[in-house]
């Protein structure tokens, strides 16, 4: 489709303005040569009839794109070099205003992330365009100033991403399916933007207070416009902390406050906001209003699965660690932190971070992990951390001889040759079996969470992802690179070393078509989809360590090198992205918490020995911050409400927590160096429970991994 407008254009032009003749049949797709006007910096595309904001024809349309004609081509538009054949709006770098109003974009704005990398761009206007949800890109767009989202078919507002604009003023929403204003959730350090001053709330379907109090930490906030709403009543929370509030409308609404319906009919064009915050203080002063709306701070004791890492048992220590108060809240006498107010013993830890980028999210900006550790008390102080899938370790062999027959017999499985034990005495080679049978089965529960619709929706609400936390450095980071650029060893091929090094955008293009090397057909199968979402994203969303080794690549597929074994020790990284939703990524490895739980302590174990052990499974938090700012927490994982609705301790633990009793003996825990597994694990999205430790027959190491431990699937 070839555009008349573009034909006398040159890019010679330092900056101009480019608005399009109303097309009365519409525009289904650009035209390609627009991504040469590298200098546009107006561009107004609305009422185009658009459905995509890229040069290839809807599906609906039958086809799979179109390329421009060079013959055609404006001499001086140069294709842009960062995007090669491809284009794109982030090729128009000095784009300062965008207009799409009145087109065809919704439900969801295709192709994803179509305006991501727009750094200059200052306002942008997406009105009427049937959208149901806003594009992850915006928090790549760092210098916008006006969002104008009105007139759609908004259920929400994404808060968590819009929250991470340092410039947005004006955020204009009217005329949506909006019910509440809903911030992110309490376990982020801000939910609004730092600058927002006007926000436009007009005809919506806000109702009785309509969530209006989270607006109370605005402070930057002048404007607010709720007018033409179901609002029944205004919360305090606006006369507290909105002291630049000048204007407010809220004319339209069933008002149960006699006085507030009045003042509300009254209200001109200026609507000026004295007076209806005046009658929310009800005569109170702000310091008595905040007195009156702050709320006590939870007491109690701390969430029994909560992990705090413990070196030595001792009363001081178990002491110190029995009252969790948040990082930065006591103070000692001396004006200074006190360090025994942390969640965890001496030495006391900060919270493990992983750091996420604004490339990250604006590609897949949803991400939760926590680490899980299994814990056993003892009186050896040299007994190893013990095996996560087979925590009842041995009875009467030295430690040692059980480790080393341990390794031998999980040897043998994967090279799919079958052991029995020679008598009822042979724990080595029952444990291998046990360790073997309970990873195949943690696996078929992320199968099966992937699978469920209201979990993982086959992938295309969340995937999950599990690790060996001894092979991981932290901290870690959350970043999005091109996918050519990304290298990593796979989870079906990492085993070839060398040769199993790929970068992203090869491996992608492969599973796609349904063929991925050692793994077997039905996993192929499974993440053709996966891949080919992975693709449609302008960059490669990962998850990397300290020492420079890939985790994962989301959607895809799990690294090899942190890959989880059923040698695995002591505690077992987990981690769940999507491109949708938190709450669906915090249900997802919530659900996965449970079962594993589940299949530590009431699986087919030795009771026995569990309880003389008191072997639990605990929950270690991790903290999602920002890449640019560390203080700014994106979100907590899991939260307090979550970490009690898990399953109490066993009753052999009574009420036990995550730091060993002052008498007893010394907890073993992944704290500890580990001598025994050497890598991480991948949900099912390269491995199905098969034959060996339940990954794909065909990935045979037959070298040495890191660390130089002898790697196993």
């Amino acid at each position: 489709m070839e555009w008349p407008e573009l034909a006398e254009l040159s890019s010679k032009t330092a900056s101009f303005r480019l608005a399009l003749k109303k097309d009365a049949d519409g525009r289904p797709c650009i035209d390609p040569r627009l991504w040469g006007f590298s200098s546009l910096a107006s561009l107004d595309l609305a009422g185009a009839g658009l459905r995509r904001l890229d040069d290839r024809l809807p599906a609906a349309e039958g086809e799979e794109g179109l390329e421009a004609d060079e013959s055609e081509e404006p001499q001086s538009a140069a294709p842009c070099s960062s995007q090669g054949s491809q284009g794109g709006l982030r090729c128009l770098s000095r784009l300062r205003d965008l207009c799409l109003s009145r087109n065809l974009l919704g439900p969801r704005l295709q192709p994803e992330g179509a305006l991501h990398g727009l750094a200059a761009l200052r306002s942008l206007d997406l009105e009427a365009n049937c959208l149901e949800e806003l594009p992850n890109a915006l928090v790549s767009l760092e210098a916008l100033t006006n969002l104008n989202v009105g007139h759609n078919r908004l259920g929400e507002l994404p808060w968590q991403s819009l929250s991470l604009l340092p410039e947005l003023r004006t955020l204009s929403a009217p005329y949506n399916r909006l019910t509440a204003v809903s911030p992110v959730m309490a376990t982020a350090s801000s939910s609004f933007p730092p600058r927002l001053a006007e926000l436009i709330l007009r005809g919506n379907q806000l109702v009785e207070e309509g969530g209006l109090a989270a607006l109370g930490e605005v402070s930057s906030l002048a404007t607010l416009d709720v007018a033409d709403n179901s609002l029944s009543a205004l919360p305090a929370d606006l006369a507290l902390s909105c002291s630049k509030l000048s204007k407010l409308v809220i004319s339209g609404n069933p008002w149960q406050d006699k006085k507030l319906a009045k003042l509300a009919e009254g209200q001109g064009d200026q609507a000026p906001a004295k007076a209806i915050l005046e009658l929310l203080r009800k005569g109170q002063s702000k310091r008595q209003l905040k007195a009156s709306l702050s709320q006590a701070p939870k007491t109690g004791p701390p969430p029994p699965r909560l992990y705090r890492a413990a070196v030595e048992a001792s009363e001081e220590i178990a002491a110190e660690a029995a009252t969790v108060v948040p990082a930065g809240k006591s103070k000692s006498k001396k004006g200074k932190s006190d360090a025994s107010a942390q969640p965890s013993s001496s030495p006391l830890p900060q919270r493990k971070q992983v750091a996420i980028s604004r490339d990250a999210l604006g590609v897949r900006p949803h991400i939760v992990m926590a680490i899980l550790h299994v814990v056993a008390d003892t009186d050896d102080a040299h007994r190893s951390v013990p095996l996560f899938f087979c925590p009842e370790g041995c009875k009467d062999d030295s430690e040692r001889d059980f480790e080393n027959a341990f390794e031998a017999n999980l040897g043998l499985m994967q090279n799919n040759l079958n052991i029995t034990p020679k008598s009822p005495d042979d724990e080595a080679a029952a444990a291998a079996l046990a360790a073997t049978a309970r990873l195949q089965a943690f696996v078929a529960a992320q199968t099966r969470i992937h699978s469920s619709p209201d979990l993982g929706d086959k992938r295309r609400a969340g995937s999950l992802g599990s690790h060996n936390a001894a092979a991981v450095t932290w901290p870690l980071r959350y970043t999005a690179v091109p996918h050519s650029e990304l290298k990593f060893s796979p989870l079906s091929i990492g085993w070839m070393e060398s040769k199993g090094v790929v970068s992203a955008a090869d491996f992608a293009a492969e599973a796609a078509k349904g063929q991925i090397a050692g793994a077997s057909k039905e996993v192929a199968q499974a993440l053709q989809k996966p891949a080919a979402a992975l693709l449609a994203m302008p960059l490669c969303p990962h998850v990397v360590d300290s020492a420079g080794v890939v985790l994962s690549v989301h959607p895809l597929s799990n690294g090899w090198h942190t890959r989880t074994t059923a040698e695995a020790r002591g505690a077992l990284l987990l981690e769940c992205s999507s491109s949708r939703s938190e709450e669906r990524c915090r249900k997802m490895l919530l659900a996965l918490i449970h079962d594993a739980i589940k299949l530590v302590e009431s699986g087919d174990a030795d009771t026995e020995i569990l309880s003389r052990r008191r072997v639990r499974v605990m929950v270690e938090p991790v903290d999602v911050v920002c890449e640019w700012d560390r203080k700014l927490r994106r979100t907590e994982f899991p939260d307090d409400d979550e970490l009690r609705s898990l399953p109490p301790l066993p009753e052999y633990c009574g009420h036990e927590s995550g730091v060993p009793a002052a008498s007893g003996g010394r907890a073993s825990s992944s704290s500890s160096s580990s001598s025994g597994s050497s890598s991480s694990s991948d949900s099912d999205s390269d491995s199905a429970p098969a034959a060996g430790a339940g990954y794909p027959q065909a990935a045979q190491p037959k070298g040495r991994g890191r660390g130089g431990r002898r790697q196993k699937t």
